[in-house]
């Protein structure tokens, strides 16, 4: 007479929490679903960390919000109701039982860390109310390869579960990158070279020198900003011509008060000062390389 293996009390516990945590997981993405068919509305700014609200918005409604058509948010919900469905059914003594599973953390884990990489790599920030799903998506995990393991897998196998799809997933994210994110990779490269000094400060910015000043106004994720720094700012006529003046980079968001002093109405912004402290405003989203490169050739 077989006699089979009662349910192992830790591995009961697991299940339920892990259910309890898949619950909470539908509910927030049936909450970014919803934000992301309804086109990232102002609601978002305020639940990011970030004051503009960029990360957010980038993530949930911009290329990377959606997969083969379908909005990630709906693929992350699918995930947590799979997850629930094999945290119910699943036998606790039964190792190769645990397999759906495990099949299913490895593919989330994997999933996350690939998304995360492009958050830090691509996107260049964290999205908050991505992370706490991926904070779910772990715990679940980990109640169920606790469950694997308490099933009859090995330290190992558990490790190798957690550390492989975490590699490889934070990896291949670490590549993704859109003309976008290209875009404000190269524009940030060509405003760390010695030419330009970026964000020096205060009542040192503007004075009057025996050289003249080039001051450009920008912000970090603008694409016209972008653009302008390594498209008509990189052009070989304006280059040689900016040459001669003393530049600094300064983004408009950290400061409102040389903004205001300027008079800077939008970015990108390039003010020119010449030594006798005359002022020149040149919008960058009114003007070409060839037409920058002849104001600035008349003022030699």
């Amino acid at each position: 007479m077989t006699v089979s293996r009662p349910p192992v009390p830790a591995a009961r516990w697991a299940r339920t929490v892990g259910m309890i945590i898949c619950v909470l997981g539908l509910s927030l993405t049936a909450v970014l679903a919803v934000l992301h068919e309804s086109g990232c509305p102002e609601v978002v700014r305020s639940l990011c960390l970030e004051d503009d609200g960029y990360a957010c918005r980038e993530a949930l409604c911009g290329a990377f919000g959606q997969a083969f058509g379908v909005p990630v948010a709906v693929l992350g919900a699918g995930w947590f109701a799979l997850q629930a469905s094999f945290l119910l059914f699943h036998r606790y003594s039964s190792f190769k039982g645990a397999f759906p599973l495990v099949f299913g953390s490895v593919s989330g884990i994997g999933v996350c860390s690939f998304l995360l990489g492009i958050e830090f790599f691509s996107i260049g920030h964290l999205c908050m109310l991505c992370l706490a799903t991926k904070v779910l998506v772990c715990s679940v995990s980990a109640c169920a390869l606790f469950i694997w393991h308490r099933a009859g897998a090995t330290r190992a196998a558990v490790m190798l579960a957690w550390v492989l799809p975490l590699l490889v997933g934070f990896g291949s994210g670490s590549l993704v990158q859109t003309p976008e994110s290209r875009c404000i990779q190269e524009a940030k490269k060509a405003l760390s070279t010695p030419e330009w000094r970026r964000g020096g400060g205060g009542s040192s910015v503007g004075q009057v020198k025996d050289r003249p000043i080039a001051i450009l106004f920008y912000e970090d994720r603008c694409l016209f900003c972008c653009k302008f720094v390594i498209g008509d700012l990189a052009e070989p006529r304006v280059e040689a011509s900016l040459a001669r003046y003393d530049r600094t980079a300064l983004r408009a968001s950290e400061h409102p008060d040389l903004c205001h002093q300027f008079r800077v109405a939008g970015v990108p912004c390039l003010i020119l000062l010449d030594t006798k402290g005359r002022t020149l405003r040149l919008y960058g989203g009114d003007l070409g390389s060839d037409r920058l490169a002849d104001v600035l050739a008349k003022l030699e």
